[in-house]
């Protein structure tokens, strides 16, 4: 199964055309009328002939557009390796997208941790790496998010950053399942445990 085949089912039901749209493009089109066509999505290129080196060596697929594509519509959050920019950012997407999925005012608490990572920081030998934050603080909130109904789950699409949502439990549950080919979906509780909690 490719990505493309469940995708639009992600997508709120008025923007789901987008996608298929999306994919019919990538198809036809070449790297510069894809490129003229959406560049909000490739912001990121300066020019279609990197888009097109990226297409050609099989760095950038349809799967990784689509990818982008959720973190355009706001379904997704992308998040360097790093960190976040600042803090609270994840905590204040998931609240965000939680408003639009349930009734319940939930709101996410990762004060305690942020000053485990200044602590951390300031310590003559600090014990996390550069990278190593990002999934202490997923697991942090997914703990918070648990009891709700809800988990995040991060969509892998081959690079240095995080593509992270949350999904009422039954649906992670099935996106985790599904087998498919050309992009991974991950539980954030399953990343890295080597770090310090």
């Amino acid at each position: 199964m490719r990505f493309i085949d469940i995708a639009p089912k992600l997508f709120p039901a008025e923007t789901r055309d987008s996608i298929a749209w999306l994919a019919e493009d990538f198809r036809t089109l070449d790297a510069e009328e894809f490129f003229d066509r959406y560049p909000d999505l490739l912001i990121d290129y300066e020019d279609s002939a990197d888009f097109e080196e990226e297409c050609r060596t099989g760095v950038i697929g349809l799967s990784t557009l689509i990818v982008w594509t959720m973190v355009d519509q706001g379904i997704l959050l992308q998040l360097d390796w790093e960190g976040e920019e600042e803090e609270g950012v994840l905590a204040g997407f998931l609240e965000y997208r939680l408003e639009g999925m349930d009734d319940r005012v939930i709101r996410l608490d990762a004060e305690p941790l942020y000053e485990k990572f200044r602590e951390d920081a300031a310590a003559e030998c600090p014990q996390l790496q550069l990278g190593q934050h990002l999934p202490l603080l997923f697991r942090y909130l997914n703990a918070q998010l648990l009891p709700y109904g809800y988990r995040m789950l991060c969509f892998d699409a081959n690079c240095d950053q995080y593509y992270i949502g949350v999904f009422p439990l039954n649906e992670a549950k099935h996106l985790l399942a599904l087998k498919i080919d050309d992009i991974m979906i991950l539980d954030v509780d399953d990343f890295d445990r080597n770090s310090t909690d």
